[in-house]
């Protein structure tokens, strides 16, 4: 009896052993989830902001080799510039994705007030399909090019191969181009408009072709014009956005499909500084420099991480603010704050400038460490000029309208004429030109219909000078842009 009873005693005091092994095994799991390996030491994750913007993680403390994405969101009227750690930059991303190391990590997000103005922009040039606008430095107008429904405004359907006065009597501001319609805005504010309106995108009320400029949105005092190709958008001096036109795929934003032939308000609690038309779709970049976006999506030109079509404005990107916003016929470049560029939509002829021919239905950075200072893009090609003064082409170049004297197309940027130092930037479906610092107009591309205004009909694949700054008026037999 005895033997038994010790027999008993020995086994409970194993099987209590086992008991409190479980138990204590089963406690390190409760209090240490997903512990597998290491010896479970927490690191404290510590973030900091400078004055203009906030910022935020998922937890505070987190193990070796844990994923952890610390977000920044600017204030209204800043951007963000960097993440910083221990004075060292570590990330230029708003969302900064790194694995915790086996330390405590500190760190600073930098934000940076935007400026009172907007880069500079300069809408004394504008370029169509297969045309061009120009203004001379008393703001008189003229055209020159394909002029099949009226777009040069000069009464004819005669194209021109050099430039041809417009209401001369007129001072104007501002010239825009659509595919095959034009617009100019007076020094009162007056906005006018002639060419094709096959969809009501003079929004005069008509679907009427006009060959000699008419006044629009009278009462009204207008800054900015986007034109597409066959939808209009226009900027009041209140920051009020108007659309007419074009509207299958919802690119006026009103939240239809339906064309108008006269302006409609649009997204009126807001208020804008910027506006862009591509193909068709539509951007506007507000007062708080966010970016919004509307219309056809079907290669991911909205930048909004979808191929959906947008018949409402939609945010994109909504941690980085915005100066300049281009788009072509499927595709978009935006210059946000900071001076970095990037692409998004159609890129099957390299337009995004990112080395592939993949669409991208969400934004890439493009020459990444370089700023730019101005940004356009038509049809399938881009151009931008960094901050430096250099000149960068990319995409189709059927008509040599890159410049870089060659009619290859181009999946990364090249530069065009590295000696002269450009400014402005102004792109059309086939041809392209670019005011330098000296005052030099240069034009280059497809010369079909005498759109380059040198008195011919010759390509050229490589920019000629069409206007120098030295030149007054009565010396030169062009309009000299100012």
């Amino acid at each position: 009896m005895r033997a038994i009873y010790s027999y008993l005693m020995r086994n409970l005091q194993l099987l209590l052993s086992i008991a409190l092994l479980v138990s204590a095994t089963a406690c390190s799991d409760d209090e240490l989830p997903g512990d597998e390996s290491g010896d479970g030491t927490f690191y404290s994750l510590s973030l900091t902001a400078s004055d203009g913007g906030t910022v935020s993680a998922e937890r505070t403390e987190y193990r070796a080799g844990e994923e952890v994405i610390a977000t920044a969101m600017p204030d209204n009227g800043y951007y963000f510039v960097e993440w910083q750690e221990n004075g060292t930059a570590v990330s230029s991303e708003p969302a900064y994705r790194f694995q915790m190391p086996e330390r405590d990590v500190t760190l600073q997000a930098t934000f940076a007030e935007i400026p009172l103005e907007t880069i500079s922009n300069d809408y004394r040039v504008a370029i169509g399909a297969n045309y061009t606008l120009l203004l001379d430095e008393n703001g008189r107008l003229s055209a020159f090019g394909l002029n099949d429904h009226g777009q040069l405004g000069d009464g004819s359907t005669e194209y021109r191969t050099s430039p041809v006065f417009v209401m001369e009597q007129t001072q104007f501001t501002h010239v825009f181009c659509g595919g095959s319609s034009s617009y100019a805005i007076d020094r009162d504010g007056t906005l006018y408009a002639w060419g094709d309106n096959s969809n009501g995108q003079l929004g005069d009320g008509t679907t009427t072709e006009r060959h000699t400029p008419v006044q629009i949105l009278s009462g009204t005092r207008i800054v900015l014009v986007a034109a597409g190709s066959e939808h209009t958008l226009a900027l009041d001096h209140e920051g009020g956005l108007w659309a007419f036109g074009a509207n299958e795929h919802g690119q006026l934003g009103n939240g239809s499909t339906t064309g108008r032939n006269t302006p409609v308000r649009i997204a009126e609690s807001n208020r804008f500084k910027e506006i862009c038309a591509g193909g068709w779709f539509s951007f506007a970049i507000d007062t708080d420099n966010r970016l919004w976006a509307f219309g056809w999506n079907n290669h991911g030109q909205l930048g909004d991480g979808t191929t959906q079509e947008r018949h409402n404005p939609v945010q994109v990107m909504p941690e980085q603010r915005f100066s300049r916003i281009a788009a072509g016929n499927y595709h978009t470049l935006a210059l946000d704050y900071s001076g970095r560029l990037w692409g998004f939509g159609m890129n099957m002829g390299g337009q995004l400038g990112d080395a592939d021919r993949k669409d991208k239905i969400t934004p890439v950075e493009i020459m990444s460490g370089r700023t730019f200072s101005d940004v356009s893009a038509r049809g399938t090609h881009s151009i931008a000029v960094d901050t430096d003064g250099n000149l960068w082409a990319f995409g189709a170049n059927q008509y040599g309208q890159l410049g870089d004297g060659s009619n290859t197309n181009r999946t990364t940027p090249v530069q065009v004429r590295a000696e002269t130092a450009f400014e402005h930037v102004y792109t059309g479906w086939y041809h392209t030109a670019a005011s330098d610092a000296a005052g030099n107009l240069w034009i280059w591309g497809s010369n079909r219909y005498g759109q380059l205004g040198d008195g011919t009909t010759t390509n050229h694949n490589a920019p000629i000078r069409l206007v120098a700054g030295n030149q007054t008026p009565q010396e030169s037999r062009y309009p000299v842009v100012y």
